[in-house]
């Protein structure tokens, strides 16, 4: 049992801004979880994961009623919606989200759990990796019969991987195109978009003064006086996309939508197609009913049942 109800809301989940830093502070350290489109999807999966009620169903499809009290609210210490949020960043960031049972009923059925963070947990594995041998939770020892897990991407062992780590490499460039780009902008907006050009060479001072004058006349706000063959060149810097670092940042942002199965559209990032206000729900429905399904809902089904 451990059925979604799966909801069609009108009402599409917003993306999360950040502000209050600049790229440097957040992409310091090459934390790829620090990239803005990394942040917006992650939080996007987890709230719209956790605004869906989680309801137990019979084999024939009908519901238990009343509904299980762990799938109601899984701790009794946070809303329910604070530990699907937890399990599914736990699930994007690490690969796999740790639950701990913490309580049963008499009929040896769980009735609440609590989600574990995962630099608390270690673990050992039999010598293929095929399965986990012990549990420590703060270096206790747990009993296997109320540890479950959540895996991301299983791949040759059970030692499940997050989707983002499997491009770690290519991500790490993407913070540095950031980094490249704030530079860039901080360096080249300090640098007037014009020249003044002599015909003749200018006396020892003669520049330095005349770069004065004209830098006066500008902050009085009124125009400067030329002569003697001088005239105003203005010019365009090579910007960032000239240098293809922007089409960098929005290639990978594609990609990053696509490694956690969010279509651009929902992301507000560029997409070769087209998409109308029209289109923008259906397009929301379709990855509730697949990318998010798929990827998300049903792994977390699978250990509540």
């Amino acid at each position: 049992m451990g059925l979604w109800q799966t909801l069609f809301s009108e009402n599409t989940p917003g993306i999360t801004a950040i502000d209050g830093a600049t790229f440097s502070e957040l992409l310091s350290g090459s934390d790829i979880y620090k990239i803005p489109t990394v942040v917006a999807g992650r939080q996007l999966i987890a709230d719209t994961v956790s605004s869906f009620p989680m309801e137990a169903v019979y084999p024939d499809g009908t519901k238990v009623e009343p509904n299980r009290t762990l799938l109601q609210r899984p701790s009794p210490r946070e809303p329910a919606s604070d530990t699907f949020e937890r399990i599914v960043n736990s699930m994007t960031r690490h690969g796999i989200a740790w639950l701990r049972i913490t309580l049963r009923g008499s009929d040896g059925y769980p009735s609440a759990l609590e989600h574990i963070d995962n630099g608390r947990v270690t673990y050992s594995t039999d010598q293929q990796q095929t399965q986990f041998m012990s549990i420590d939770i703060d270096g206790i020892r747990q009993d296997m019969r109320d540890i479950k897990y959540v895996p991301m991407v299983l791949d040759g062992t059970c030692i499940p991987k997050a989707p983002l780590d499997t491009i770690r490499d290519n991500l790490e460039d993407l913070i540095q195109a950031y980094q490249f780009s704030n530079q860039y902008y901080t360096f080249t907006g300090s640098v007037p978009p014009f020249a003044i050009k002599s015909d003749v060479k200018l006396a020892a001072g003669q520049a330095e003064k005349l770069a004065d004058a004209w830098a006066a006349a500008r902050d009085k706000h009124r125009p400067a006086i030329l002569s003697g063959g001088l005239e105003i060149e203005t010019y365009n810097p090579v910007s960032a996309k000239d240098a293809l670092v922007l089409d960098a940042i929005s290639y990978w942002d594609l990609v990053i939508g696509r490694i956690l199965n969010i279509p651009p559209s929902l992301l507000n990032v560029q997409s070769a197609s087209s998409l109308t206000y029209s289109t923008v729900l259906d397009e929301f429905r379709r990855w509730l009913a697949v990318g998010l399904n798929t990827s998300y809902l049903h792994r977390i089904e699978a250990v509540f049942s």
